[in-house]
C-alpha cells in the first residue's frame, strides 16, 4: 500500500538577535488569526521546560513527551508583521530566568499557521566524545499543514528524537508495523526532523527501528488505535541502552503517539 510522505527539514538554528528568521508581510490576511503553536519536550535529560516567545512565557513546566496524554490544544499567539520583526523562541529549565536559556531561535510566524516548537537532544554533553556533537540540545520551529485526512485514513507525523548510546553517532530511524514487508512505514527520518504519512485508521502495532542495515533491532513497540480523520505526532525518543538487559529507566527508547487537532480549512 502506498504511503504519502513529506520531509520537513531541520530549521536552521540561530542565536536570536532580533533578525535572521525573516519577516512575513501582512498583505490581505488581516482577517486571519495569528499563529497557532504547540510546544513539545523531547529532551530526555532537560527536565520540565518553560517555553518563551520573546519575554512572554507561553508554556510552563512542559514535561518529557512520553507523559503526554489526550488531545493536545494549540496556543494562539499574536502575529508579528514586518514592523515588529521575528519572535525569539526559546526553552528554559522550569522556573529559570533569561540567563538559563538552553537554546534560542529567531523565527517569523505566519498568520493562521500551525507551528511546532520542539526541544530535543541532550543538555549534558560529554565534550570528550565526538559522537555527542550531534546530540546537543536544540529548539526546532516547524510549520506544518494539518488538513484532515479523508475517509478512514489518519495522518501520522513522525519526529526522530532518538539518541544513540555513548560513543555511537545518531542514525536515521523508522516506525513501522511488524514484519519485513510492513503494511505501513515512515522510514529514514533524520535526527531532529519530521516526516509524515497517511495511513489506515484502526488498531495497529508500530515498532521503532533503525533505518539502516540494523533495521532488525526493535527498540520499542506501541499499540495504538488511530481514529478516522485523526492527526497524530509520533515521537521517537529516548536513549539507546548501552547493554542489552540493562534495567529500565525513564529515558528508555519509546514511541509516543500524541493526538492533535486536524483542520478542515487548509
Amino acid at each position: 500500500m502506498s504511503v504519502a510522505w513529506r520531509v520537513f527539514a531541520l530549521v536552521s538554528l540561530v542565536i536570536a538577535t532580533g533578525c535572521g528568521g525573516g519577516t512575513i508581510t501582512d498583505i490581505g490576511d488581516a482577517d486571519k488569526p495569528g499563529p497557532h503553536v504547540l510546544f513539545f519536550n523531547v529532551s530526555p535529560d532537560a527536565g520540565p521546560l518553560d517555553f518563551y516567545l520573546d519575554e512572554t512565557r507561553y508554556a510552563a513546566s512542559v514535561g518529557y513527551v512520553t507523559g503526554l496524554t489526550g488531545l493536545q490544544q494549540f496556543v494562539d499567539v499574536p502575529f508579528l508583521d514586518d514592523e515588529n520583526g521575528t519572535y525569539d523562541i526559546g526553552a528554559r529549565p522550569e522556573g529559570g530566568g533569561e540567563d538559563t536559556e538552553l537554546d534560542l531561535v529567531a523565527q517569523a510566524l505566519a498568520r493562521d499557521s500551525n507551528i511546532f516548537v520542539t526541544a530535543f537532544g541532550k543538555v549534558l554533553i560529554d565534550e570528550t566524545d565526538p559522537s555527542d556533537n550531534d546530540k546537543i540540545f536544540q529548539v526546532l520551529v516547524t510549520s506544518l499543514t494539518l488538513t484532515r485526512p479523508n475517509g478512514n485514513k489518519a495522518r501520522i507525523i513522525a519526529f526522530n528524537g532518538f539518541i544513540r548510546s555513548q560513543s555511537n553517532i545518531n542514525v536515521n530511524m523508522s516506525i513501522q508495523t511488524p514484519g519485513d514487508n510492513p503494511q505501513f512505514k515512515v522510514t529514514d527520518v533524520a535526527f531532529g526532523s519530521f516526516k509524515e504519512a497517511i495511513v489506515d485508521s484502526g488498531t495497529f502495532t508500530y515498532q521503532l527501528r533503525r533505518a539502516d542495515v540494523d533495521d532488525s533491532v526493535i527498540y520499542a513497540e506501541k499499540v495504538i488505535d488511530l481514529a478516522p480523520g485523526g492527526t497524530y505526532v509520533v515521537f521517537m525518543s529516548g536513549i539507546e541502552k548501552a547493554n542489552v538487559g540493562d534495567p529500565p529507566t525513564a529515558t528508555d527508547p519509546a514511541i509516543t503517539f500524541v493526538e492533535i487537532p486536524s483542520r478542515t480549512d487548509q
